[in-house]
């Protein structure tokens, strides 16, 4: 049977088979922003559903030229308390732009969280000050872990504080802390978590509950915050007093502000395919806030795909099917 007949499908098994980190995908994640910031890669529109406050889906295209591949993710969400099921469910769909042929489908549960903590990591090894060894997380969810394992891996974290709604989920939270070697503390509220922190972790899903309560003004000096939340837990009003704001894409962000989505509107200072290539010449700095939102878009995610689905086929790993 010819080989464009066939298409690899990675489960969730599959993909932990892998071994996928944020570490593993960050030169991934900054080659697929150069190439952004070039013209060798489009990021599509996101295209958003939503049936509920907290039930959405959300189509999410990038076409990487160079590698010859075309791509999409189609994931949800909605709050499943009590289900004993996830928040967050998709998948990412290859084709090969040649041949149109369907080339992979595989799970995107896992990539979601890598891949954002990925983008994060981008950015926070270029502003975030290299001694930061205080962290603080608002929420206390899957992005709060692999944000934390992204960061142990490049800052000398030594001090989290945490916040959570559930003050279980928290606690939680902060007991894997402690086993990596790292003191953790549960906080009382969003405001402490955040303060005299070297690097924050906004990661409130969405909600009827959610309220926005934080402003730079309860950051130290010099912190840099990372928000793949849309930074909807952040008071509107305070937020333009953040000194950099930066966004994984200025467009997008745009258009999620002038839905609400994003508390501010218009205000994005830079896009992270510029901090990438050198275009934005920020650098650490020991007095500055940083914010980085997310907008949340599918180049990193069909970059990371196309990463593990020639990993997979390396190490005979998934399932080949007839289309």
């Amino acid at each position: 049977m010819p080989e464009h007949s066939k298409l690899l499908y990675l489960s969730r098994a599959d993909v932990e088979r892998l071994a996928l980190t944020p570490a593993s995908c960050i030169e991934v994640i900054e080659e697929a922003f150069a190439a952004l910031a070039s013209g060798d890669a489009v990021n599509g529109d996101k295209t958003g559903l939503f049936a509920s406050a907290t039930s959405f889906s959300y189509a999410m295209p990038a076409l990487l030229r160079a590698q010859g591949v075309a791509g999409v993710k189609w994931v949800s969400g909605a709050d499943n308390s009590g289900r004993d099921l996830p928040g967050i469910a998709g998948v990412i769909v290859l084709s090969d732009v040649r041949t149109a042929a369907i080339t992979a489908v595989r799970d995107a549960d896992l990539i979601t969280a890598v891949r954002t903590a990925a983008v994060t990591l981008a950015g926070a090894r270029r502003l975030a000050r290299a001694d930061s060894a205080r962290a603080g997380f608002v929420a206390c969810g899957v992005q709060a872990q692999a944000h934390f394992d992204a960061l142990r891996d490049i800052f000398p974290l030594a001090d989290v504080r945490c916040y959570s709604r559930n003050r279980a989920t928290a606690e939680r939270f902060a007991e894997m802390v402690r086993g990596h070697g790292i003191a953790a503390t549960v906080a009382d509220s969003a405001r402490q978590a955040v303060a005299e922190r070297d690097i924050v972790i906004t990661s409130v899903p969405r909600g009827a509950g959610v309220r926005q309560e934080l402003s730079p003004s309860d950051l130290a000096p010099g912190t840099f915050v990372g928000a793949p939340d849309l930074a909807r837990t952040w008071i509107a009003e305070d937020a333009l007093d953040f000194d950099r704001i930066l966004t994984d894409d200025v467009a997008q962000s745009r258009t999620l502000a002038k839905k609400g989505m994003i508390p501010w509107r218009e205000r994005f200072d830079a896009p992270l395919a510029d901090l990438v290539t050198g275009a934005c010449a920020w650098t650490p700095d020991r007095v500055a806030r940083t914010m980085f939102v997310h907008a949340g878009i599918g180049l990193g995610d069909v970059a990371v795909a196309k990463f593990v689905v020639d990993r997979a086929r390396e190490r005979g790993i998934g399932t080949l099917l007839d289309r």
